[in-house]
Formats: structure tokens, sequence, C-alpha cells
């Protein structure tokens, strides 16, 4: 009897113990299937990401393709100089150009005469519509530079550019200023002017500077400030053109606040 109470608790623990290996052995496999599945879609994350970085690359533009490429060259010959110094120039590069870039996708832009491709190099057929407030130094448009630019506002707009000019004559006698507003008019600019004298006190610094809203093919508008004003005459390659709004709005404002004081050329100028 006792033999067989002893055979059945040794076939029992024998049973016991397959039975908690195959659990064992079964809770293993299962961890195993997790940790497969999770590397699994770790793998097709990555590989999705992948695809998605492949697409934005097969969408982009040749020229595109062609600086990525070569970024991917050089921040590689980067890294394996293996310098902490050259990975920090190089996080903050990259992150400086992001930030421009990003900037430059939502219409958001500077340039002034420090940028290499400054506003003054850009061509104006790139353009479809300048308004301009000339209000300092009339006499500009009597110099060479002057008379220059003119020509080249003329011929911009054979590629479609529409000029509107807002000038402004300084207080006296506003005969001396025909032969400028005679060169506008032929050079087909859309010309109004205003009097100095008849504008209000409160409105006197809406003159102290030129400016213009520009807007170009794309429907991006911009303002373009020279560094020009009422004290400083107009210097070739200097100023700066914005996208910022504030910008944007504030030239807004001020010509749409003068267009009350605009006189049509005709109305000072009998022979216009």
């Amino acid at each position: 009897m006792l033999l067989r109470v002893g055979a059945v608790i040794a076939i029992s623990g024998m049973v016991l113990t397959v039975v908690v290996d195959a659990y064992l052995r079964i809770e293993q496999a299962v961890e195993r299937q997790r940790e497969r599945e999770a590397g699994l879609l770790e793998t097709q994350r990555r590989l999705a990401d992948v695809l998605a970085s492949l697409k934005a690359l097969g969408d982009a533009s040749p020229a595109c393709h062609d600086f990525l490429v070569g970024v991917a060259e050089d921040w590689r010959r980067a890294e394996e100089r293996n310098s902490v110094f050259m990975l920090w120039i190089l996080e903050d590069q990259q992150r400086e150009f992001r930030a421009r870039l990003r900037n430059l996708a939502e219409g958001r832009t500077t340039m002034d005469r420090r940028t290499e491709r400054a506003f003054r190099s850009s061509g104006l057929a790139d353009f479809v519509e300048m308004h301009v407030l000339s209000a300092t130094h009339v006499e500009y448009w009597r110099t060479p530079p002057g008379r220059r630019y003119l020509r080249i506002q003329k011929d911009a707009q054979r590629t479609g550019l529409r000029v509107r000019r807002v000038l402004v004559l300084p207080p006296g006698d506003a005969a001396r200023w025909a032969d400028v507003v005679a060169d506008q008019l032929a050079a087909g600019i859309e010309l109004s002017l205003i009097l100095a004298e008849e504008i209000p006190a409160e409105y006197d610094w809406f003159l102290r500077k030129d400016r213009a809203l520009l807007t170009d093919r794309g429907g991006v508008t911009g303002v373009f400030l020279p560094s020009s004003s009422a004290e400083q005459p107009p210097a070739a390659y200097e100023g700066f053109f914005t996208t910022e709004i504030q910008q944007v709005l504030e030239t807004r404002h001020i010509l749409e606040t003068l267009a009350a004081y605009e006189h049509a050329p005709s109305e000072l100028y009998p022979a216009a």
C-alpha cells in the first residue's frame, strides 16, 4: 500500500513538473512572440517612416534632391570627425536652417543688404504688382539712378508688372515737379499725387519714409523699406524686404489712409 502511495506521489510530482515546465515554456514562447511582434511593429514603423521619407524625396524637385544628397554627404563627413564641438555646431546650424526654411514655407522672409541676394538685385519681372509710396526726395527721379530705376520699372511692365505710385510733392510750387510727373506717366506708372501741406499733422510720420507693397507671381505680398528717409537720400542696395505680417499691415494702412488725399495728375497738371 505504501509503495502504491509512493508511486502515486512520485507520478504526481513528475506530472506536476511536466505541467509546470510546459506552462513555463508556453509563457516563454508567448513572451518571445510578444517581443517578435513588438519588433515587427517597430520595423513596420521604421519602414513607414522610410517610405514617407522616400515619398517626400520622390515628390521633391530635382534641385531639392541634389541639395539633400549633398547635405547628407556633408553631414556624414561632419559626424565622422567625431568632434563634440563639430556636432554642437552641426546641431545649431541645422536648427537655424530648418527655422529659416519653415519661415519660407509659410511665406515669411526678410532680405537686406547683408544677404547674398538683396532685394534690389532681384528682377522686377518676378512681381505682378507694386504699390509704392514715394514720400521723400522727389528730386531722386531726376538723377541717373532714379531714371535708370524708372526704365527698369517700365521694362518690367511688359512682363505683366503693374506699378502704382503715390508721389508726395513737397510744399511749394507744384509746377516745379512737372517734369518728374511727366516722366512717371511716360513710363506707364499709375500715378497719383499728394501735396504734403494737405496731410494732417497726425499723419506726418507717414511721409518720413518711402515704402512699397509688392506681390510676386506666387501671391506672396511683402514690403520693401528703403533706407532713405526725409533726412537721408536714397542709396542703392540699402534697405530691406520682408513679408512680416505687421510690416505688411502697417504699409497697407498707410496707403489706404493717404488715399483720401490723392490727386490725379490732371488735377495739378492739366496738360498731363
